[in-house]
């Protein structure tokens, strides 16, 4: 039976078809495998073999395709290079946006509606194209800006990432509070853990079950996500209390304030008593 150009290239794209195909079902098989047997004392071992085993589906996956397309790249390789040379002497720029989206499309660092940090840019993802990331910005302080930022996706080959969403609904975050000099730190912690669990109270269950989940599916541990306090010295006159916490993604701001706010007037109080 003799084939044409075209009924050749009809079975190239078909075996890259079920390549791929076949590729994602091991892949999932495999997280599969090994969430079944997931324990807290194996959990390192078992994303460093499920990472292992993803890259050498994937490795195989790209030998199966280069060895489809092989003929085909063959006759294409000189003047793919001479336009690949010539686009990247052209817009140097316009080439790295593309490779960030198509980088950004592969890994899925983040997607609609979860709030991220990209570089020196925060805020909600409202929009994403190949050229760039459209932001609601969301200032330090937790609150929305009413400004829209375009960070383009160029950005993205350079610079880390960080998924406030990740996990869902609920996020671990943080707040800083600056303490006085002397200040007693086992008072300053029996105080913020208190408010910052009465915060957290209507929450807590459903926070604890979703980190959890999220913490199995990526193998890391998130069973400690309760309130707690840390102490970071800042200088040798001046020491921070941190406050970490669960929360909802979208009301970090009114919690962080709650804990804040909380935390002051329960050291008022006492002066106030003091005073009457």
């Amino acid at each position: 039976m003799h084939f044409n150009a075209n009924d050749s290239l009809l079975i190239n794209v078909v075996a890259s078809m079920v390549v791929v195909l076949a590729g994602t079902l091991v892949v999932k098989l495999i997280n599969r495998f090994f969430s079944g047997r997931l324990q807290a004392d194996n959990r390192g071992a078992y994303r460093a073999w499920t990472v292992a085993s993803r890259n050498v589906v994937a490795a195989v996956m790209f030998l199966l395709l280069l060895g489809i397309w092989v003929s085909e790249l063959k006759s294409v390789a000189i003047s793919l290079a001479a336009f690949a040379a010539a686009l990247i002497l052209v817009g140097k720029e316009l080439v790295m946006c593309f490779l960030g989206a198509f980088m950004r499309m592969i890994t899925r660092p983040y997607q609609l509606g979860d709030l991220v940090e990209i570089g020196p840019f925060g805020g909600e993802v409202i929009d994403m194209d190949v050229m760039s990331t459209t932001l609601v910005e969301v200032a330090p302080t937790r609150q929305y800006t009413g400004f829209t930022v375009q960070v383009p996706n160029s950005l993205l080959l350079t610079t880390a990432v960080r998924n406030h969403s990740q996990a869902g609904k609920y996020t671990l975050d943080m707040v800083r509070i600056p303490l006085a000099v002397g200040m007693d730190p086992d008072v300053v912690e029996a105080k913020l853990l208190a408010v910052a669990r009465q915060a957290c109270e209507p929450f807590m269950e459903e926070a604890g079950r979703t980190l959890r989940r999220y913490g199995d599916m990526r193998f890391v541990d998130l069973s400690q996500f309760e309130p707690r306090v840390l102490f970071e010295p800042v200088d040798a006159e001046r020491v921070d209390a941190i406050v970490r916490f669960p929360v909802p993604v979208s009301a970090r701001l009114p919690v962080a304030q709650q804990i804040v706010r909380g935390y002051y007037r329960a050291c008022t109080l006492p002066q106030a008593g003091a005073a009457v």
